[in-house]
C-alpha cells in the first residue's frame, strides 16, 4: 500500500505571466515522484516551473496517468491504485486532501480518463487486459466498492484511453500483440476498429471534442498524429525524432506532450504542427500530463440526473444508460441491480480440504477485500469451474464420486462415480471431465452431455499433472517415471513426448491466453514452452511452491498458507497474502478465458497472415501498407518488381520497402529486419544487402529467390550505410561504434565473406558514394567537425573536399553524367551540390522542417528522403522542383536509406572489372587503375597479386590452357582448349572460396568427334573438323560432276536458269549456321519461293520432280515421310519441307 506524504512548495508568483486564471499544466513526474505545475498555459519557451510542487512517498512512486476532474479535482494512477487530490487550486493550495479511488489496478502503465459529465473514472489495466470504470459518486457502502470491467475480450496491453462524455464515446489503444485504436461507446458496447496500420505503441489518447478529432501519441514512432472520430483523414501531425511522448493532452488547438526520456514538455499546434512551445524540466522525468481549468463550463445537464440508476450510470450515443458492479446483474426495470452470487464475477477459487474460497482479481495487485466462501461435507480431493455456468466440479475422496456444486443456488448433484482421481478439469470445447486415476495409470472422461463415462489412456507411466488444451483437444500431462512432459489428445492419438527429461517437473498449466504451458521444475523454477516444445522460457523463482496457475500476464503459485503474485517478466514474487491452512489447489475463475476462441483474432492470429481485427465474435484480416489481401481473404503477399524501382527502409517499423519508380506504388519486400538504417543493391547479381542494427549483421536479399543469407556480422558495431561497387561487387560501408573516434568505414569481399577496414577512427561517418571509374570514394561525418571526405578506394589519399558551412549532411549521391556529387543537410534542409574537388557549391533546393536523410540521382531526377516526411521525394536535378511521385503516407515511419534499381549506366573501373584485376581477394579501383588488398591482419605476397594463405585452384589442367588467369578463390577465368581437341561443355571456370573448381576441368576439352544427333548444339567447329568436311566435299563433288554431264545427254528440256546458291552462316542461329539454306534452296519459304517447274537449283532437284511428273507420281512417296503436297494446289510441284527432323546437327532453315 502506498503512504503518500504531501511535502507544499509555494514559491513566489511568476508576475511575468500578467494572468489570474486558477489553471495550468500538472505533470506526473518520476524520480522523485511529485507533481509540478505552470502558471497558466504555456504559449512559448518561457515556461515557468516549480511554482507549485509537492511530493510523494516513496520517492520511487510511478506516476503512471493523471486527469482532471470536476470541482476542483485532481485524479492520478500509481502504485496499483487510483487516487485523489480534492479542493485542488494552481494558486492556493495550502489545504488539500489525497484519498484512494480504487486499488487493484496492475502496477502498469495506462491512462486514467474522467468522465466530467456523469462523474464517473475509467482506466486501462495492462496486464489484466481490460477497461473499467467506477462511480465516483459515492452514495452508500455497495457503491464504494463498485467497479466494472467495460471490455475485456480480444483486448491485450490496453494503454491509451479518452472520454468524450457529450457523445457517450470512449477511445482505447490495444498495444500487442498488433497496435490498433478503437472506437466504443461509453458503456463498453458498439466497438469499432478505427485504426490498425502503421501504429507501433499508442500510450496516451486525447481529444478535441468540438472538431470531433482524436489526438495521439505513438511511443515508439515518436509522433503526434490526428485523425476524424470515424478514423479519417490521418495525418502525422509531428514525427519528434527521438523524443518518445508518454503523455498528451488536447487544450485550446495546442496538443501538450510530455517526454520522460527526453525531460521535456512540448505544444504543439494541432493545425499545422509546428512547435508552440519546447522546454526543459530540470527536476524529473514528467510522465503525464494534463491541464487543470477551475472555469471549465460545468453547467451542462448531466443526462444521467434524468434516471435514477442505482450503481453506475454512463452516457451513450442512445442517451443515458444503467450498468451494475462487478457480481450484479441489472434488473428488468433497467434501473435496479440484484446480487449475481455471492462468489465473485471473476477471481481465483481455493480449496482445502473441506471448504471453496475465492479470491478477488484485485489480490493480485495486494488489494485484498472480501473472501466469500463455501463449507462442503467432503473431502475434496480436486476441483475444476465451468465459469460460464458458474459451477464447480469436484471429486469427493469419502465417496469416490465427482459432484456438481451450483453457485448460484449452492445445491449439489452427483455426476458419477469413479475411482480416486486427480488433477480434474473441465473440457469447455466438448463439455466433458478429465482426470487422472491413478490407481489405474490412467486418463478418463466424462460428457456431461452424453452422461458417459470412458478411458482415454491406459497404462501410463505414473501420469499426474494434467491439464487441457480445449480449444486444439490436446491432453497434456507428467510422466513421473520419465520426468517429461508428454502430449495427447481427446480423439486419443498416440502420446508424444514435448520435453523429455526433466529436472523434477510437477504442476503443469496450460494458459489459454499466451498459449503455453507452464511447470515448475526443480522445486523452485517456472517455466514455459509452446506446446510443441519449442521457445523454453524460464520465468519466477518460486521458492516451495505446491501449486501454480497463469492469471492473463500473472504467474501465482501456492506456498504453504501463502498466496504469491508476480508478473511473468518478474524474477519473484510481487506480492504475497496469508490465506489459510493447508490449501490446496487454485482454480481461474474467468468466464472470457472459457469461451470458443475460435475464428477469432486471440487463436493463432485468427489464421490471418498478417492483421486480425475482430469484428464481434468473429474476424477479418487486413495487411500492413505495402502488402495487398489475397481471394482466400487471409493470406498477404507482395508482388516484388524486377527493375526500375526504388528501395528505402522504414526504421520504425522493421520493414524495407519496394517504390515503383514510375507510378510511385509500394510493396513491402518479404524479409525480417530489425532497425536497419542501409541498404545498397547489387545490380548485377539481384541482390540487396542490408544492415541489422539489433543482430549487427548484414544481409542480403535476393530478388530472384527471396531467399535471406548473413553476409557478415559486424560485432560491435553496425553499418550505418553502404554502396555496392558495380566493378567488383565488393560492399563497402560506414561502421559505427558507441566508443569515440572509433567508427571506420570497411569493405566486404561477397564471395570471400573477409573485410578490411579502409579508413579507421572516424568520429560519427554517415553516407558513402562510391565513384569507381575515377577511382575514389566519398563520406560524409555528421560528429561536431562535420563535413564530406574523399580518399581512394584502397582508403588512402584521405582528404575533405567540403567542412565549411555545413552541418548535418545525412544523404550522398554522385552524378556520374554531370561528374559532380549531391548531399542533404538534415540541419539546413538544403540539397547541395560541387564538383568532385568540392568546387563550384550550389544549392539547388530546400525543405524547411523535412530532416532530410538519403539521396540518389537517376537521369534527369533526384530522389530523397527525410525523418518528417511520410513520402519519397522527387525533384528535377536542375530546377530543384518537385515532381509528381509519391503520396503522404501516414502509416510509413522513420525513412532512412535509399537505393535505386534501374536500366541505367553503372559506373565501372575496368581494370577491376575484368577478373578482378587478377587480384586474389580484393581489387580496389584507383585513379591510376586497380590495386590489389588483402583483408585485416593479412599481407600480399611479392607478386602484388596475392594474398598470404588465399586458397587457390590448381593450374595444372588436362586438355586446356588458362587465358591470363590467377586461379585464386573467387575470381572466374577463360580457358581454351588445347591442339586436337574440342570444347565439350560452354561454361567458366569459377574457383570457389574454397579453393575448388566449381567443375572438373579435366572434362572440358575431349578429342574432336564428329556426331549426328537430332537435336541443334552449341559451340563452333574447331579447324581439323572443318577439314574433315571440306575433303568430303571435295570427294562428293568429283562423283557428282561426271554423273550430271552424263546426265545432261538425257535431260534437253529446259537448262537451269539460275546457278546454285548456298548459303554459308557461322553459328546455329538462322543467321549463322553455315548450311542453314540448303535444304530450302536459299529461299525463306520453300512453298511460295520455289523455281517453277522446269526451273532447278541442282541436279538431283530436277530428277526428283521429273521422277513426280511420272504417272503415279502424283501423290507422296509412302517411303519417304518428308514428301508432303504444298498447301496451293495450284502449282504442280512437290517440296521436301526443312523440318527439324531432316536437319543435320549444324543446319537450320532460315
Amino acid at each position: 500500500m502506498v503512504v503518500i506524504i504531501v511535502f507544499i512548495f509555494l514559491l513566489p508568483f511568476q508576475l511575468i505571466y500578467g494572468l489570474s486564471e486558477d489553471k495550468g499544466l500538472v505533470m506526473g513526474v518520476w524520480n522523485n515522484a511529485s507533481f509540478i505545475t505552470t502558471l497558466g498555459i504555456p504559449n512559448s519557451n518561457l515556461v515557468q516551473f516549480n511554482n507549485f510542487r509537492f511530493n510523494l512517498s516513496p520517492v520511487q512512486t510511478r506516476i503512471t496517468s493523471i486527469a482532471a476532474g470536476p470541482e476542483r479535482s485532481l485524479y492520478f494512477s500509481a502504485e496499483r491504485g487510483i487516487y485523489e487530490i480534492s479542493n485542488y487550486s494552481i494558486w492556493n493550495n495550502e489545504s488539500f486532501t489525497i484519498s484512494p479511488v480504487y486499488r487493484g489496478k496492475s502496477n502498469w502503465v495506462g491512462q486514467i480518463a474522467v468522465d466530467v459529465l456523469s462523474n464517473n473514472i475509467y482506466w486501462c489495466d495492462g496486464l489484466l487486459n481490460w477497461i473499467a470504470m467506477k462511480p465516483l459518486s459515492v452514495t452508500n457502502a455497495t457503491t464504494s466498492l463498485t467497479y466494472r470491467v467495460l471490455i475485456d475480450r480480444d483486448l491485450h496491453q490496453p494503454e491509451g484511453l479518452a472520454l468524450d462524455p457529450h457523445d457517450g464515446l470512449m477511445f482505447f489503444s490495444e498495444n500487442y500483440p498488433r497496435c490498433r485504436i478503437e472506437r466504443a461507446s461509453m458503456s463498453g458496447n458498439n466497438r469499432t476498429v478505427l485504426l490498425y496500420s502503421g501504429l507501433i505503441r499508442v500510450m496516451s489518447l486525447s481529444l478535441d471534442t468540438e472538431d470531433k478529432r482524436v489526438f495521439w501519441a505513438d511511443y515508439e514512432r515518436h509522433t503526434v498524429e490526428t485523425c476524424g472520430y470515424d478514423g479519417s483523414d490521418r495525418r502525422v501531425l509531428r514525427r519528434m525524432n527521438g523524443v518518445p511522448i508518454t503523455g498528451l493532452q488536447f487544450y485550446e488547438n495546442v496538443v501538450h506532450g510530455v517526454s520522460p526520456a527526453r525531460r521535456t514538455v512540448v505544444g504543439i499546434d494541432a493545425n499545422t504542427g509546428d512547435v508552440v512551445y519546447d522546454s526543459v524540466i530540470p527536476m524529473g522525468d514528467p510522465y503525464a500530463v494534463t491541464v487543470f481549468d477551475a472555469a471549465v463550463n460545468t453547467s451542462i445537464i448531466d443526462p444521467c440526473s434524468l434516471i435514477q440508476c442505482q450503481q453506475i450510470c454512463v452516457n451513450t450515443p442512445s442517451g443515458p444508460t444503467c450498468l451494475c458492479g462487478e457480481g450484479f446483474l441489472l434488473e428488468a426495470d433497467g434501473l435496479s441491480c440484484k446480487v449475481r452470487t455471492w462468489f465473485h464475477d471473476k477471481g481465483l477459487i481455493i480449496n482445502n480440504a473441506t471448504m471453496f474460497y475465492m479470491l478477488d482479481t484485485r489480490f493480485i495487485n495486494g488489494q485484498g477485500g472480501r473472501v466469500p466462501y463455501m463449507v462442503t461435507s467432503s473431502i475434496i480431493s480436486t476441483f475444476t469451474v465451468n465459469a460460464h455456468s458458474r459451477l464447480i466440479y469436484f471429486a469427493d475422496a469419502k465417496t469416490n464420486s465427482l459432484y456438481e456444486l451450483n453457485l448460484f443456488t449452492h445445491r449439489y448433484r452427483l455426476v458419477t462415480s469413479t475411482a480416486p482421481a486427480a488433477d480434474l478439469t473441465y473440457d469447455w470445447m466438448t463439455n466433458s471431465l478429465v482426470w487422472i486415476e491413478p490407481d489405474h495409470s490412467s486418463i478418463r472422461t466424462f460428457s456431461l452431455v452424453l452422461g458417459q463415462i470412458s478411458t482415454i489412456y491406459s497404462n501410463l507411466q505414473q501420469p499426474t499433472a494434467l491439464t487441457v488444451d480445449a480449444q486444439n483437444g490436446y491432453i497434456f500431462w507428467i510422466s513421473r517415471a520419465s520426468s517429461a512432459i508428454l502430449r495427447g489428445s481427446r480423439d486419443r492419438k498416440s502420446p508424444h513426448v514435448v520435453l523429455p527429461s526433466l529436472t523434477s517437473p510437477r504442476h503443469l498449466y496450460y494458459d489459454v491466453s499466451s498459449q503455453r504451458l507452464f511447470w515448475l521444475e526443480n522445486g523452485m523454477f517456472i517455466k514455459s514452452c509452446l506446446i510443441n516444445g519449442a521457445d523454453v522460457k524460464s520465468h519466477v523463482i518460486a521458492f516451495n511452491a505446491t501449486n501454480i496457475f497463469v492469471y492473463k500476464d500473472y504467474l501465482g503459485w501456492l506456498n504453504g498458507n501463502q498466496i504469491h503474485f508476480a508478473k511473468q517478466t518478474s524474477v519473484a514474487s510481487e506480492v504475497l497474502f496469508n490465506i489459510f491452512a493447508t490449501p490446496k489447489e487454485v482454480v481461474v475463475f474467468d468466464p472470457i478465458l472459457q469461451s470458443n476462441l475460435q475464428g477469432t483474432c486471440q487463436i493463432l492470429n485468427g489464421g490471418c497472415d498478417d492483421i486480425c481485427i475482430p469484428t464481434g465474435e468473429g474476424r477479418e484480416c487486413k495487411c500492413d501498407a505495402g502488402s495487398q489481401l489475397q481471394s482466400d481473404s487471409t493470406t498477404c503477399s507482395t508482388n516484388v518488381k524486377p527493375d526500375d524501382f526504388l528501395v528505402v527502409t522504414d526504421f520504425s517499423h522493421d520493414r524495407i520497402l519496394q517504390i515503383d519508380m514510375i507510378t510511385g506504388e509500394m510493396s513491402r519486400l518479404p524479409l525480417t529486419v530489425k532497425k536497419c538504417t542501409g541498404l545498397s543493391l547489387d545490380q548485377a547479381s539481384r541482390e540487396l544487402l542490408y544492415s541489422d542494427q539489433t543482430l549487427k549483421t548484414i544481409q542480403s536479399f535476393s530478388l530472384l529467390t527471396k531467399n535471406t543469407t548473413v553476409l557478415y556480422t559486424t560485432g560491435f558495431y553496425f553499418a550505418e550505410r553502404m554502396a555496392v561497387d558495380a566493378s567488383t561487387g565488393h560492399l563497402y560501408f560506414t561502421a559505427l561504434s558507441t566508443l569515440s573516434n572509433s567508427s571506420y568505414i570497411g569493405v566486404i569481399h561477397q564471395t570471400l565473406r573477409v573485410h578490411r577496414t579502409l579508413i579507421p577512427n572516424l568520429q560519427t561517418p554517415r553516407a558513402i558514394a562510391l565513384y569507381p571509374s575515377k577511382g575514389v570514394l566519398f563520406w560524409t561525418e555528421i560528429g561536431p567537425l562535420p563535413g564530406i571526405g574523399r580518399a581512394y578506394m584502397d582508403g588512402t589519399s584521405r582528404e575533405y573536399i567540403v567542412s565549411r558551412d555545413i552541418l548535418v549532411p545525412n544523404g550522398l549521391a554522385i552524378d556520374y553524367e554531370a561528374n559532380r556529387i549531391y548531399w542533404t543537410d538534415g540541419e539546413k534542409n538544403q540539397i547541395e551540390s560541387s564538383d568532385i574537388d568540392g568546387g563550384n557549391r550550389q544549392v539547388l533546393t530546400s525543405d524547411p522542417g523535412a530532416l532530410m536523410m538519403d539521396i540518389v540521382v537517376n537521369g534527369q531526377f533526384l530522389f530523397y528522403t527525410a525523418w518528417n516526411r511520410q513520402s519519397v521525394t522527387k525533384i528535377n536535378k536542375t530546377t530543384g522542383l518537385n515532381g509528381p511521385f509519391m503520396a503522404d503516407n501516414p502509416e510509413l515511419g522513420r525513412l532512412d536509406s535509399l537505393d535505386i534499381f534501374a536500366d541505367d549506366f553503372l559506373d565501372v573501373n575496368k581494370a577491376c572489372s575484368d577478373g578482378e584485376g587478377q587480384c586474389s581477394t580484393f581489387c580496389f579501383p584507383t585513379p591510376s587503375g586497380g590495386i590489389c588488398g588483402c583483408q585485416d591482419n593479412v599481407s600480399l605476397l611479392p607478386n602484388n597479386k596475392t594474398c598470404v594463405g588465399a586458397p587457390r585452384c590448381t593450374s595444372d589442367l588436362t586438355g586446356l590452357d588458362l587465358l591470363d588467369c590467377e586461379p585464386s578463390a573467387g575470381l572466374s577465368c577463360r580457358f581454351q582448349c588445347q591442339p586436337g581437341l574440342t570444347l565439350t561443355l560452354n561454361t567458366t571456370l569459377i574457383c570457389t572460396p574454397g579453393g575448388q573448381w566449381n567443375v572438373n576441368p579435366d572434362t572440358l576439352c575431349a578429342a574432336a568427334t564428329v556426331v549426328f544427333t537430332n537435336e541443334v548444339q552449341s559451340g563452333i567447329f574447331e579447324k581439323y573438323s572443318l577439314y574433315i568436311y571440306i575433303g568430303g566435299g571435295c570427294a562428293l563433288l568429283m562423283v557428282l560432276v561426271p554423273v550430271s554431264l552424263l546426265l545432261r545427254r538425257f535431260v534437253c528440256r529446259r537448262k537451269t536458269k539460275e546457278p546454285p546458291r548456298l548459303h554459308y552462316e557461322s553459328s546455329v542461329t538462322s543467321e549463322s549456321n553455315p548450311y542453314s539454306a540448303f535444304m530450302n534452296r536459299g529461299y525463306e519459304n520453300s512453298c511460295m519461293d520455289r523455281p517453277k517447274s522446269g526451273e532447278y537449283n541442282t541436279i538431283a532437284e530436277m530428277m526428283m520432280y521429273e521422277d513426280m511428273k511420272a504417272p503415279g507420281g502424283g501423290t507422296t512417296d509412302p517411303q519417304n515421310p518428308y514428301l508432303k503436297p504444298c498447301d496451293n494446289r495450284d502449282m504442280d510441284t512437290y517440296f521436301i519441307p526443312c523440318t527439324e527432323h531432316t536437319e543435320s546437327p549444324y543446319l537450320k532453315a532460315i
